[in-house]
Parts: C-alpha cells; structure tokens; sequence
C-alpha cells in the first residue's frame, strides 16, 4: 500500500485542492519531503497562498475530487518495477515530482 499516495492543500484565495503522486519515493514513513514538494510544485497550478498540506491516509480522501479517477487511471497505467530495476525507477520519480511533473491534480474541492 501507500505506492500511491493522495495529498490535500489548502490555499488561502483558491480554497481546497488535491493531487495524487508516487508513495515511498521520498521517505515511506516520514510525508515532509513529499509534502513541501506538492507545494513548490503547485505554484505552477496557481496555488501561491498555501496556508496547510498533507497526505491522507488513504486515497478515498480524495475520491470526491472531479479528476479523481482520470488520475488514478493515468498513473495506474504506469507500473512501479520492483525488484533490482526499483531503485533508479525512485530515484527518476524523486526527480520528476521536483520538477513538478508526476503530480496528478485532481481539481478543486466543491462541496455542492
């Protein structure tokens, strides 16, 4: 579990957003890495008042979001390659998600 991984931002103008990303590439257990990353990275989808992020438990707390399932296919279709080929696969997403690709936005939060 936890290969892919939902996080929520909060932005004080634009309001709720969410965005899935590959899990365990940065830290398995600690979110900070992953988190500022979301944040830099979300600037380029015009989110420059941040006010909080963070990883949800589980995906299901984000499923309400519009592009949910777009996202979770898109990213699904890509296969994680366990075994000796895993760790230069992490290591190449730690560098796309710095870069602000390999991050899925789901759309913003409307309650209606």
């Amino acid at each position: 579990m936890n290969e892919i991984i939902a996080i929520k931002l909060e932005d004080g103008k634009k309001g709720k957003a969410a965005f899935l990303t590959w899990g365990r590439v940065f830290d398995s257990i600690d979110t900070t890495s992953v988190e500022r990353k979301i944040v830099d990275a979300a600037k380029k989808f015009g989110f420059r008042d941040v006010k909080s992020v963070s990883v949800c438990d589980s995906l299901q707390g984000v499923s309400r979001y519009s592009f949910f399932y777009e996202a979770l296919v898109s990213i699904s279709w890509k296969p994680i390659p366990f075994g000796k080929k895993y760790k230069a696969w992490a290591a190449k997403k730690r560098r796309e998600i710095s870069a602000g690709k390999e991050i899925y936005f789901l759309g913003l939060f409307d309650d209606q």
